[in-house]
């Protein structure tokens, strides 16, 4: 229900803020208990898709199941080999699509007017929290095992190369064919999933295969000369087989031990020594945490909102400035502009004051295809708009990324349109006496007294 346009009622004379992003476990993949497997990666068994009723065996119809959710749903997940757990993965977004329409959640492809696919990839927030969660909970499994294999005393097992038995702990095995046989799979202490891996080792050397050429010969003695004379009694680095074994290889997604061997570590010395911080409990938060203009959707990337705004509200922002010749501090006064009417439930183009957002969100579907065409310069174009309406209104530090570089806009003398007083490029920069700084101060003052 809409009440009668007042502009300027409720005015907001301090910033708001943006509530913050509160990172926390998705609570559908916090249930059950979690292993791991060295072997099928928790592919196993048939999964659904996550937008109909079909299943998949995805150690077998990999494929067919991603051609599935591009052709009948215009659904890609970009990079799935990256995570680790992907029926885990699968069922989170099958149950959030479940409360929520894929498309607007999703990262908008545009490529024409009619072809339009919807991304799933670490350039939202929520896509990435539920990847890193994966990763997280994969290493703190992966390294759980590798504890009580280190602990383990059970042992009992024959050297894969001679006739002597071992019992007690692995570390006294794969020590005894490093010394003694010259073959070292590396130290005993960075190897997960032992006994998968000596298994596998002892059927390959039980198939009359080479560990490292993977050659077959036709009895035992051909093929310990072989091992032993091309110095073969050793493991191929480039078989990626064997990867699953060592725990450095889950220690980040998409990296194996080579690509981290590669990385040049860096030395950071802290000039406070007397006060060290705890890393349990550190967490960075490397995304950034752009809002809609309209709604309470956000991206972590411009490109992504902007995207989203032409889809969802019919308001490119990019043309717009294009078509108005807007420079920086326009765009700036329209951003708070908007900000304000939003928040304030007042429509930006009738400047119609609703009971709340929800009946103004309804409003505005109706100015869909007018949006950009209805917005006043008068309204928007005033020096007040140029003080943040939200404080950590993060699109505006992104509005630089998508002006265009054109370095002889700022050397054009420009019509400030808020007193039509033409300002030169070179005297931009001394604003110490502007009207800005005056206007500031008395906000400050008001803010103080009251």
């Amino acid at each position: 229900m809409a009440c009668a346009p007042d502009m300027y009622r409720d005015s907001v004379i301090e910033t708001l803020q943006f509530p913050d992003v509160e990172k926390r476990t998705p609570p559908f993949l916090n249930a059950g208990d979690w292993t791991v497997s060295p072997i099928t990666a928790s592919l196993e068994g048939s999964t659904m898709c996550i937008l109909c009723q079909r299943e998949y065996e995805l150690l077998s119809t990999m494929d067919a199941f991603h051609q599935h959710l591009l052709e009948d749903h215009q659904l890609i997940i970009h990079d799935p080999h990256l995570i680790c757990d992907l029926q885990r993965y699968i069922e989170y977004w099958r149950e959030r699509f479940s409360r929520e329409d894929y498309m607007h959640i999703c990262t908008i492809h545009r490529k024409s007017d009619t072809d339009v696919q919807y991304r799933l990839d670490s350039s939202l927030d929520e896509d990435c929290q539920i990847r890193e969660y994966l990763q997280r909970k994969r290493l703190d499994a992966v390294l759980a095992v590798q504890q009580e294999e280190r602990d383990d005393t059970s042992l009992s097992r024959s050297c894969l190369f001679c006739r002597e038995s071992f019992t007690g702990n692995r570390a006294d095995l794969f020590n005894h064919m490093a010394f003694n046989h010259s073959f070292n799979v590396g130290q005993p202490d960075n190897i997960v999933f032992a006994n998968e891996f000596l298994d596998l080792l002892e059927r390959t050397l039980e198939n009359l295969q080479c560990l490292y050429c993977e050659k077959i010969f036709r009895d035992k003695t051909a093929l310990k000369d072989h091992m032993r004379k091309k110095q073969h009694r050793r493991l191929n680095p480039n078989n990626k087989g064997f990867d699953r074994f060592y725990i450095i290889n889950y220690l980040e997604a998409g990296k194996d031990w080579q690509t981290v061997q590669a990385e040049k570590d860096v030395v950071i010395r802290s000039t406070d020594s007397g006060d060290e911080e705890s890393w349990d409990d550190w967490e960075a938060d490397f995304h950034t945490n752009l809002v809609c203009l309209f709604c309470k959707h956000s991206a972590s990337m411009v490109e992504d909102l902007l995207g989203h705004m032409v889809h969802m509200h019919h308001f490119d922002l990019q043309k717009f400035r294009q078509e108005n010749a807007l420079n920086f501090y326009d765009q700036i006064k329209l951003v708070n502009f908007i900000r304000r009417s939003v928040h304030q439930s007042i429509c930006v183009c009738c400047h119609q004051r609703f009971e709340n957002v929800d009946c103004l969100s309804e409003h505005l579907a109706t100015h869909s295809d007018q949006m950009a065409g209805s917005l006043d310069r008068k309204k928007w174009d005033e020096s007040q708009f140029l003080f943040p309406t939200f404080e950590n209104d993060a699109l505006l530090c992104s509005l630089e990324d998508v002006t265009d570089d054109e370095e002889e806009e700022t050397t054009k003398p420009h019509q400030d349109t808020t007193n039509g007083v033409p300002i030169l490029a070179e005297d931009q920069h001394n604003l110490r006496d502007s009207i800005l700084v005056q206007e500031r101060d008395i906000l400050k003052t008001l803010i103080d007294n009251r």
